[in-house]
């Protein structure tokens, strides 16, 4: 197994901070790509999204789009989604 892969084969795209949830999830599903969410805290909420290595570059560009728009977050609205998702989807386990 590579060392960026995780215990699924799955290599990770990013982290994000938790005001980014609904935006960075809302479109990678639009999109219809697979993925894994692992939760962590870094300053504020955070989370690291998986992707299979096919469909890697199609999300990195996705993600990309979605840093460099001008569209304003609603954090209150992004974190509260996070945290119903967060207990919803048990964490991938670590090495």
């Amino acid at each position: 197994m590579d060392s960026q892969e995780n215990v699924t084969g799955l290599v990770p795209v990013s982290d994000f901070y938790g005001y980014q949830f609904d935006a960075i999830i809302s479109a990678i599903e639009q999109a219809k790509i697979p993925h894994q969410i692992e939760f962590f805290i870094y300053r504020k909420e955070a989370f690291r999204v998986f992707v299979s290595p096919e469909n890697l570059a199609r999300t990195a560009d996705i993600t990309i789009a979605i840093e460099k728009s001008t569209s304003a977050y609603d954090e209150a609205i992004a974190i509260a989604k996070y945290n119903s998702y967060k207990l919803q989807v048990p964490t991938l386990p670590t090495n």
